[in-house]
C-alpha cells in the first residue's frame, strides 16, 4: 500500500460534468483549484471515460488533487486499470488518487452486460492483479488506491487491501462506524487507512426549497439495489424510504441550510472520522455542479 496523498487536504468537490462541455467541465475544475479546495473527484458512469478525461484536467491544473471515484471494476481489466492509473499519476505530478469499486448489479448486468458476482472476493482479486500488474512506463509512484465501501465487509477490505475507503450517501453515524471499522481491520504498524467521504449539499436559507433539491437528488437512489440496502443497513425503513421523503431522512444524507449551518455540518464529518469530505453542490432543481455553491463553501471551513 502507498501513504496518504500529500497535500489531499480536508476539502474537496465530487460531482458529474458530463452535462457540460468538456471546456465548462475543465473551468469548473479550475474555479475549485482557485478557490483552495484540495481535491476533486470524478465518477464513472456513462459518459466521459474518467481515465482520458483525468488526463485533460492533469495538464489544465497545478496544484488541486484528482480523484477517479471510483472506476468500476467490470469496465476494463486489472491490467490496464494499472496502467492508466500510473499513467494519470505521472501527468497530475503525483496529484492523482484511484479509487475502485463493483458498482451494482443492474448497471453492470443491464448495462453493461456483465456478470455481476460476489463483491468483496471479486474486488480482492481484482485489486490483487491490478497491484501485481506490470508497468514498464516512466517511472513513478503507485496513487493511493481507495475502495469504494459502503457495506461492513468491504470496508474491512478497504484496510486490508487498499489505502482506505471512500464513502457515499451515509450519515455521520455510518462515518463515525466505518471510521472504527477501518482503524480495527488494520495491522498493527501499518498507516492508518484514509476515509474520504462525500455528501451532497445544498446552500439554501428556506429549508423546504432545499429540501425540494434534495429529494430529487436522493430519487434515483431509492430505487437502485446497492444504495437501498445500506440505506435500510443504516437503520431507515422501506416506509421511510417512500416518497415523499421526509426529513428525518434527508437531513442525516443531504446537507442543507444556510453556508454557515452547511459549513458546521460539514466538519462534524470530520469529526466523525473522515480524513477529508468532498461536497456534491446541489442546484435548485436537485442537478449537480452547482457553482454558486463552490463559491459559498470554499475553504477553510
Amino acid at each position: 500500500m502507498t501513504t496518504e496523498p500529500s497535500g489531499l487536504g480536508l476539502t474537496g468537490v465530487f460531482t458529474n460534468l458530463d452535462r457540460l462541455s468538456a471546456n465548462d467541465a475543465i473551468a469548473y475544475v479550475q474555479t475549485a483549484e482557485r478557490l483552495g479546495y484540495g481535491a476533486f473527484w470524478l465518477n464513472e458512469t456513462f459518459g466521459r471515460e474518467p481515465f482520458a478525461f483525468i488526463g485533460a484536467l492533469a495538464r489544465a491544473t497545478s496544484t488541486i488533487h484528482l480523484g477517479l471515484a471510483i472506476a468500476v471494476i467490470y469496465a476494463r481489466g486489472p491490467f490496464t486499470a494499472h496502467a492508466g492509473a500510473l499513467t494519470l499519476a505521472e501527468l497530475a505530478n503525483g496529484r492523482f488518487v484511484m479509487g475502485l469499486g463493483v458498482s451494482n448489479p443492474v448497471t453492470v448486468e443491464t448495462i453493461r452486460g456483465r456478470k455481476f458476482e460476489a463483491p468483496v472476493p471479486t474486488l480482492r482479486a481484482y485489486a490483487a492483479a491490478y497491484r501485481s500488474a506490470t508497468y514498464k512506463g516512466s517511472s513513478t509512484s503507485p496513487p493511493p488506491l481507495l475502495f469504494a465501501a459502503l457495506g461492513d465487509a468491504m470496508v474491512r477490505l478497504a484496510a486490508s487491501d487498499a489505502d482506505g475507503a471512500f464513502a457515499y450517501l451515509v450519515s455521520a453515524q455510518r462515518v463515525r462506524e466505518m471510521r472504527a471499522l477501518l482503524d480495527a481491520s488494520t495491522t498493527e504498524g501499518a498507516k492508518r487507512p484514509l476515509l474520504a467521504v462525500a455528501v451532497a449539499v445544498r446552500v439554501d436559507r428556506q429549508l423546504e426549497r432545499a429540501h425540494s433539491a434534495a429529494r430529487a437528488y436522493l430519487a434515483p437512489y431509492l430505487t437502485t439495489p446497492t444504495y437501498r440496502e445500506s440505506l435500510l443497513r443504516q437503520g431507515f425503513t422501506d416506509t421511510q424510504l417512500e416518497a415523499p421523503l421526509s426529513a428525518s431522512v434527508i437531513d442525516p444524507l443531504v446537507i442543507c441550510g444556510s453556508s454557515e449551518q452547511v459549513r458546521q455540518r460539514l466538519r462534524e464529518l470530520h469529526t466523525s472520522g473522515a480524513d477529508h469530505v468532498a461536497i456534491l453542490p446541489l442546484r435548485a432543481d436537485g442537478g449537480r455542479a452547482d457553482e454558486e455553491t463552490l463559491e459559498a463553501l470554499r475553504p477553510p471551513w
